[in-house]
């Protein structure tokens, strides 16, 4: 009898703890979308940007027409100006990376050589797989 009472304990404890974290990852979730919704803007492409204001705004067809190409011309230029600061950014950057090994002694300078090898390489596999942003313009 003792046994079979004990079975029954382990079975409501072990179902308790599934529903509590089965209630720990919805929340997560929602936690995770709330956070995502207020701190990253809306507006991701062209469309989502002139959804958004022809929705609060209430566009007309002609406004719509005349934000459209706004959006998409500022869009143009932004790519245009972070292509054209992308080389200073990159040389900035190595400039850091050699003012900070010059100061390490050699172990610590293969140290941080890792360091940038792990950073970086992510970061260039990433952007390979990604497309060109000029073709998202559209």
């Amino acid at each position: 009898m003792e046994n079979n009472k004990n079975y029954w304990k382990t079975g409501v404890i072990v179902t308790l703890i599934f529903i509590i974290g089965y209630l720990a990852g919805i929340g997560t979730l929602f936690s995770l979308r709330y956070v995502r919704e207020r701190n990253v803007p809306p507006m991701r492409n062209p469309a989502e940007t002139l959804a958004m204001l022809s929705e609060r705004l209430n566009l007309t067809q002609r406004q719509k027409t005349a934000v459209r190409e706004i959006v998409l011309q500022t869009r143009r230029d932004l790519f245009t100006i972070r292509e054209e600061a992308r080389p200073q950014v990159r040389m900035r950057l190595e400039t850091a990376q050699d003012e900070i090994a010059a100061l390490l002694n050699e172990e610590q300078r293969e140290t941080f050589d890792q360091l940038i090898e792990e950073r970086l390489k992510p970061l260039m596999d990433m952007r390979k797989r990604m497309p060109r942003r000029e073709n998202r313009m559209r």
